[in-house]
């Protein structure tokens, strides 16, 4: 059944947590990351690795509908788990993809390292380099884009 699986990752959550921090929030909250702390106690309630139930099976004559869900620039999947898992109750499937393009604040990886945000199109907008910024985040949503397909 349904348990409480958290909603932070425990292996790096105040590492996390301080990059949303960091990343997002505008000065000075920016540098009070500890007012999320205690999302690293919040856990909702799913099945881990929970079978698959067949449409037929369920009176459907197709399969789930499927929702490819991408998050938004220095974001991360963890964000939206709360939409994720009302999507999934309601008869979706759900795929959070977690790209690794420098877009979120935090992207972890198979090997356990990480891919950090990367700063370079903001750096480059707040020098007035627009063009070479627009240019930087289109390769990043390319590149997002073929992780997705």
């Amino acid at each position: 059944g349904a348990v409480g699986i958290p909603y932070v990752p425990p292996g790096d959550a105040s590492r996390t947590l301080r990059l949303t921090m960091e990343i997002s929030a505008p000065a000075p909250l920016n540098r009070c990351w500890w007012v999320l702390y205690y999302w690293k106690f919040i856990t909702f309630q799913a099945t881990r690795d929970a079978p698959i139930l067949d449409p037929k099976a369920e009176g459907r004559e197709r399969g789930w509908p499927l929702i490819m869900y991408s998050h938004g620039l220095t974001g991360s999947p963890m964000i939206y788990t709360k939409v994720a898992t009302e999507l999934a109750s309601r008869g979706f499937v759900v795929v959070q993809v977690h790209h690794t393009d420098g877009s979120s604040c935090l992207a972890p990886l198979q090997d356990g390292t990480s891919v950090p945000w990367d700063k370079t199109p903001v750096r480059l907008w707040n020098e007035g380099k627009t063009v070479q910024s627009v240019q930087y985040r289109r390769a990043q949503t390319e590149f997002r884009a073929k992780e997705i397909v």
